[in-house]
């Protein structure tokens, strides 16, 4: 298949994050999309293109993953684009799809999800930003006491090498591979975009400490000004992402093959 600039940059390793394709190499991509977005937060290109960096990163590796688990709520959204981006690459190698979850970042250790998984699957595990690394800590203790397999993670924004910091001092097996948008940005971006009160309409969840999962949130008073009702600002914002997934994917293998 032909060669694409910014997918070209896939997959090349700055010490052990996985970096996607630079903005500035996102035009063609952009400019393809037959989507119109109009609900929030797709409606930002800005965003649009670190989510897109991101997914880049890891779809060649989308055949080995059998669940996708977003991290509450503000990685939510970004899971639910690269869940579908990831699902449809492996629906077009013949494969089922993925699993997908979600669990807070604020889940209690040694807490577990309310949702069923095998020991062998491999899971990746999407957030938007990563600062610390406090809420990848208590994902992996949540997940690790039932995986043989570390799981890997993907993030929009932040500081990624704090993940592999901490995915490298686990027990576990197969040593978690860690993946992000393109680096160069301003930190923060996704975060400021994906996270917080202005955010609880289209999401339709938030998260409470000592929880973990996701509770039903208010909603935002400029949102419902705009579509109405919270339920129609929150599937306008699902089909936005299911679509955006799709052109992610279709533009991914249009221009480069798994590998």
């Amino acid at each position: 298949m032909k060669a694409m600039s910014g997918v070209n940059q896939l997959y090349k390793p700055t010490s052990s994050v996985q970096v996607g394709p630079k903005h500035s190499d996102l035009n063609d991509f952009i400019n393809q999309d037959p989507t119109e977005y109009v609900a929030r937060p797709l409606v930002d290109e800005t965003l649009r293109r670190m989510i897109a960096s991101a997914a880049f990163s890891v779809l060649p590796l989308a055949h080995q993953y059998d669940r996708i688990v977003g991290e509450d709520t503000s990685g939510r959204y970004p899971a639910l684009i690269v869940g579908a981006a990831i699902n449809r690459v492996r629906e077009h190698a013949g494969l089922l799809p993925a699993e997908r979850s979600f669990l807070s970042g604020r889940v209690p250790y040694k807490a577990q999800p309310d949702w069923q998984y095998l020991a062998d699957e491999k899971m990746l595990v999407v957030t938007e930003f990563i600062a610390g690394g406090a809420s990848t800590a208590r994902i992996l203790e949540a997940l690790g006491s039932k995986v043989l397999e570390m799981p890997d993670f993907l993030t929009v924004d932040g500081n990624p090498q704090s993940c592999a910091s901490i995915t490298k001092g686990t027990l576990l097996n197969g040593g978690g591979r860690i993946f992000s948008g393109d680096l160069s940005y301003i930190d923060g971006y996704a975060d400021d975009h994906l996270c917080g009160v202005t955010s609880n309409s289209w999401k339709a969840i938030t998260k409470n400490l000592g929880h973990a999962h996701a509770a039903v949130a208010p909603c935002d008073v400029d949102d419902l000004y705009y579509f109405g009702t919270e339920r129609q600002a929150v599937v306008a914002s699902r089909r936005e992402a299911a679509a955006f997934g799709k052109h992610i994917a279709k533009y991914y293998l249009a221009n480069k093959t798994i590998k």
